[in-house]
């Protein structure tokens, strides 16, 4: 696989994923399934209004993660996080996202309290 591959499938809107991150308690390492999302050449990871997230709690005091491709190409990459807590880039982000997915209606319980991150990828 080339890097090349890995730019072609890391620039699809949405894509299942894996995460592994470090405990930020127990510095075990934690491989969980979550959503990418490709928003103007960007990459965000987002979760559900209300619940408290594990790996978002555990990229919030160790932002360096594996991101780990699993569907058109297998790959391993060394990734950082960085938590978006700016509402106005909240918003530019979730709303496209909404959008696309049909539920602009959830925006301002998504806003107040949805995990979301920008994902930084070393190729």
């Amino acid at each position: 696989m080339s890097t090349q591959d890995i730019q072609t499938d890391l620039s699809k809107p949405d894509q299942t994923v894996e995460i592994t991150t470090t405990g930020r308690r127990t510095g075990r390492l934690h491989r969980i399934e979550v959503r990418l999302h490709n928003v103007g050449g960007r990459l965000f990871i987002t979760g559900n209004a209300g619940k408290p997230r594990d790996w978002y709690a555990n990229m919030r005091v160790s932002a360096a993660f594996t991101l780990h491709l699993k569907q058109n190409v297998a790959a391993d990459l060394e990734a950082t996080a960085t938590p978006i807590v700016d509402d106005a880039e909240r918003r530019s982000v979730l709303r496209p996202l909404l959008e696309q997915s049909g539920h602009l209606d959830q925006i301002e319980a998504r806003l107040a309290s949805s995990p979301l991150v920008r994902v930084d990828v070393t190729l």
